[in-house]
């Protein structure tokens, strides 16, 4: 009974290590790829829509495994700013699991990873590319000798990857082309996402700086970072702004974030005044969240809609 209770232990453990509430990003953004593959009359083919998911989710699964080895000295420092969304996920520095675990999880991940690019490339070689661009960039997000997240260009590495490489692979997985429409309609996710990392960032900020790691809120500075989250979210707002006008009754219910684009950008003045306030700290970094996901569900459902209606 011990050890079953143990091992029960353990994969609640592993779990809450894998991040599982980041891997539904993936899910809503690649979805998204294929409702506006759809929208534009092309058939959905099933066996590759999944065979992209798996795909998607390994590489999202890789990236969480290695920033939970590789970040390890950091997040030993974050135990009294770790929010739900920043600082890891705590397993490794509270001892639940062996570090080991993370870094053969990483590898298992980019190992099947891999495997399905390879498949694709059978089929759609500019998937594949596009999917092992994502792999390296993910991959070398954290892990040297790259180690982009402390290099400055990590963030915007990631924003691409997520905002732009994970819808663009279920949209020419099911279209077998690029539209340079997809584009524009990613560019305000990419945004918004660049600015949720640096909202993660803030509560780091004094444990990222004790470490030598050199994120874009450690190298710029508070009061840069502030201003840098300010430019991407008046970015995003001007972009959503530009989606409604063009896109029409696609982008009919994306007026519904704007509101939330200014209560973001006064939660993080906010906790920029307060650092280290956990309360203030945990809104921001939901808030970033909620921001992100509600764009790509609000897109999402323009598509549906548009569709069904």
């Amino acid at each position: 009974m011990r050890v079953q209770f143990l091992l029960l232990l353990n994969l609640f453990a592993f779990i809450k290590l894998a991040r599982p509430i980041f891997l539904l990003g993936g899910i809503l953004l690649y979805w998204l790829g294929i409702a506006i593959a759809f929208a534009q009359g092309t058939s959905i083919k099933l066996l590759p829509a999944v065979i992209g998911q798996v795909m998607v989710t390994a590489i999202q699964l890789m990236a969480q495994f290695a920033n939970e080895y590789f970040d390890m000295e950091g997040d030993l420092l974050n135990t009294h700013s770790r929010t739900f969304f920043s600082g890891g996920s705590g397993v490794l520095p509270s001892g639940q699991l062996k570090i080991e675990l993370a870094l053969f999880a990483a590898y298992f991940c980019a190992a099947v990873a891999v495997f399905f690019i390879a498949f694709t490339a059978f089929g759609n070689s500019l998937v594949s590319a596009i999917a092992l661009l994502a792999l390296l960039g993910s991959w070398f997000y954290s892990a040297p000798p790259l180690s982009l997240v402390s290099s400055g260009y990590g963030e915007f590495s990631t924003s691409l990857i997520v905002g732009l490489l994970v819808p663009l692979t279920g949209y020419i997985l099911q279209a077998q082309r690029f539209d340079m429409p997809v584009l524009f309609i990613c560019l305000p996710l990419m945004l918004i996402h660049w600015a949720m990392l640096i909202a993660f960032e803030l509560p780091d900020y004094e444990a990222d700086k004790a470490v030598g790691k050199r994120t874009q809120t450690v190298r710029l500075g508070l009061q840069g970072a502030f201003i840098l989250h300010t430019l991407l979210l008046i970015g995003s707002f001007i972009g959503i702004l530009i989606s409604i006008m063009t896109f029409g009754v696609f982008a009919h219910y994306l007026w519904l974030a704007l509101p939330l684009i200014i209560w973001q950008s006064y939660s993080y003045k906010l906790s920029l005044k307060c650092l280290g306030d956990r309360i203030k700290s945990h809104v921001l970094t939901t808030g970033a969240v909620g921001l992100f996901a509600l764009i790509s569900v609000l897109w999402l459902f323009g598509f549906i809609h548009a569709i069904v209606f």
